[in-house]
């Protein structure tokens, strides 16, 4: 993974196509920290820790909620030892990343031959 590709893709195309707010792209690049930067595809998070770690309220349930429901993240399960969640990137999540258009070779030489021709 380009980590420094990903956080500008975060940054340019997810954080503004999903309008998140502030505490929840601060939820997602916690998740984020704690499992694909560190080379795992989901993580155990208990709820209480995590709001803790963040330090925000007990909303964290409606902004993991938020997050899952527009695709950043999947909850995949929930046990009592917390959510197992896997996050997604940027370019994972279908219609958040613009595709790029291939480069368009010009044939500058053939285009300046046409105009002398035509003069």
């Amino acid at each position: 993974m380009d980590v420094e590709a990903t956080l500008k893709q975060c940054e340019d195309h997810l954080f503004a196509a999903m309008k998140m707010t502030l505490r929840e792209r601060s939820i997602y690049y916690h998740l984020f920290r704690h499992t694909r930067l560190v080379g795992k595809e989901t993580g155990l998070f208990a709820i209480d820790p995590l709001a803790a770690a963040l330090d925000v309220s007990s909303s964290i349930r409606e902004d993991l909620r938020s997050l899952h429901d527009r695709g950043c993240i999947r909850i995949e399960g929930k046990s009592r030892n917390g959510h197992l969640i896997q996050v997604l990137l940027p370019l994972e999540i279908p219609s958040v990343v613009p595709e790029l258009q291939p480069s368009v070779t010009m044939d500058i030489e053939g285009i300046d031959s046409s105009l002398t021709a035509s003069t």
